[in-house]
């Protein structure tokens, strides 16, 4: 599905490359977090598999990359809609600015795309059930809050039904409840064979993903099943940190949680075992 070898980025002027000798692949249905810190590459990368640079963000692309058959840089836009989606982190950027209704802002490329009505209809209908917009369907999207722009600005990459979905730290302007009906989203749209590639500061969103890729300053430094490297590479989630204050003091055994639920039972072992009833 992905296939990404010796890629790297640099814009112009810049002192050291965004990206140095990326190498990965990934399969369909794969849900894949891209973690790392600010400045590590992250979005660049997103940037570049979204076929964005080097024609709209320049600098200079050294390396290869496939996506579903095409390069994404190389590939007119009608071809390369229909393989890869993007959602930013600032919704203002992906609002078209030109419809009237959330309604026509998440129809507004499959109607570019040629998809016919009925099928249009379905997929909007659809993801606006999914992602709870019934109640401002018919709002203009410029006028709605930017947590509520940023909801429908995934609603439009969901409608579109690419290959692959990428997702640049999108759940800034959420509630709690808004993040996890789209990560739920995300993570039920690759059970279908749609592969998720998701950009995080925290690992806290992530924690159900199959795989983590760590970027550090433009270069991967892990690749594989969720692990916390601990230091500054990521926020860890606040189960593990609450973990982590516990192994200080001795009321923790074990690995440290990436997930709740593992939080949970930790802490039911621990005092099960040990006789403790507050950690």
């Amino acid at each position: 599905m992905i296939n990404v070898e010796s890629l790297g980025f640099r814009y112009p002027s810049a002192k050291r490359a965004a990206l140095e000798d990326i190498t990965f692949t990934v399969q369909a249905g794969e849900t894949v977090a891209l973690i790392g810190c600010d400045n590590s590459g992250k979005s660049t990368l997103l940037c570049l598999m979204a076929g964005l640079a080097p024609q709209l963000l320049k600098g200079e692309r050294r390396g290869k990359l496939q996506i579903a058959g095409i390069d994404p840089c190389a590939s007119p836009p009608e071809i390369r809609l229909r393989k890869v989606g993007i959602v930013f982190s600032d919704p203002s950027s992906q609002i078209t600015g030109i419809c009237p209704s959330v309604e026509e802002e998440i129809a507004w490329s499959l109607g570019n795309l040629g998809v016919n009505s009925e099928q249009m209809h379905l997929r909007v209908e659809a993801v606006i059930q999914r992602l709870h917009l019934e109640d401002i369907r018919g709002c203009a999207p410029w006028k709605l809050s930017s947590g509520q722009q940023q909801l429908v600005a995934a609603a439009a990459a969901f409608a579109l039904d690419p290959q692959v979905l990428l997702f640049d730290e999108p759940l800034d302007n959420l509630d709690a409840i808004s993040r996890r009906a789209l990560v739920s989203l995300a993570l039920e749209t690759a059970e279908s064979g749609h592969t998720v590639i998701w950009a995080a500061p925290s690992l806290e969103h992530v924690a159900g993903f199959s795989r983590w890729i760590y970027l550090d300053q433009g270069r991967i430094v892990y690749d594989g099943p969720p692990h916390w490297l601990g230091g500054s590479s990521a926020l860890p989630a606040p189960w593990t940190r609450l973990a982590q204050r516990a192994l200080n003091r001795g009321l923790w055994s074990g690995p440290l949680p990436l997930r709740e639920d593992e939080a949970a039972e930790g802490f039911r072992a621990y005092t099960t075992n040990h006789g403790h009833h507050n950690a």
